[in-house]
């Protein structure tokens, strides 16, 4: 079985128990679309996943995209970056080297995986990043297409995605996916296992996000 996960943002305990739920064997693929990190609880629990854990296989997100930019110096890092270096401490540079390999789509047999978004008509080794991972310029370079890129596109195969916050998961005839459903906020956490496309869904314990900036806001400051 495979097990494709939204934005997990360093929930890792929803995490477990989204594996509980579902029956997780040991011999079972994990996929995450990108932004594993920022905004939770426990990043730390989240790297040691993504990098002891070989069943862990894991797409770049705009957050993972943006630690590597603010590193750097490409761009200003957001609070929640600088809360993750923080946290993290001398293990943030493991984070930088694993962000630099993952890959910005995955293709398996059942369903392409991506974090953000596909530009209609254009291969998949062709695509823009800023587009896969759904960067702000991304999303406003798609614009132009005037509609939803999910209602243009014509692949062989459904597509999976993250990034997009959702009450409850996104399907868009039975071809499109948007498992993003806001854990770090309050939501849940979200999967859905190939091949047979189940959906399960746990709801988030709290709004990890306001408890985590009430207990960092007196250490760390955005710089102008």
């Amino acid at each position: 079985m495979k097990i494709i996960i939204g934005d997990i943002h360093a929930c890792t305990d929803e995490l477990e128990k989204l594996f509980d739920k579902i029956g997780r064997g040991s011999k079972d693929e994990v996929y995450c679309l990108g932004d594993m990190f920022d905004r939770g609880p426990d990043n730390s629990k989240m790297l040691r996943l993504l990098t002891e854990d070989p069943q862990f296989l894991a797409l770049k997100g705009n957050h993972e995209r943006k630690h590597l930019l603010a590193y750097e110096k490409k761009c200003k890092p957001s609070l929640s970056q600088l809360i993750t270096k923080e946290e993290l401490g001398e293990n943030y540079s493991t984070l930088l080297n694993l962000a630099r390999t993952l890959p910005a789509f995955i293709e398996l047999d059942e369903a392409i995986l991506v974090h953000g978004s596909i530009e209609p008509g254009v291969p998949l080794d062709q695509q823009r990043e800023t587009v896969l991972v759904s960067s702000l310029s991304g999303e406003r370079y798609l614009q132009q297409l005037g509609r939803p890129w999910y209602e243009m596109l014509d692949l062989e195969k459904p597509v999976i995605f993250g990034h997009k916050c959702y009450e409850k998961p996104f399907v868009f005839q039975d071809k499109v996916f948007g498992i993003n459903t806001g854990c770090f906020k309050g939501g849940s956490l979200t999967a859905i296992t190939l091949p047979d496309f189940r959906i399960y869904s746990v709801d988030a314990e709290k709004n990890h996000w306001k408890e985590t900036i009430q207990k960092y806001k007196s250490r760390i400051s955005v710089p102008e």
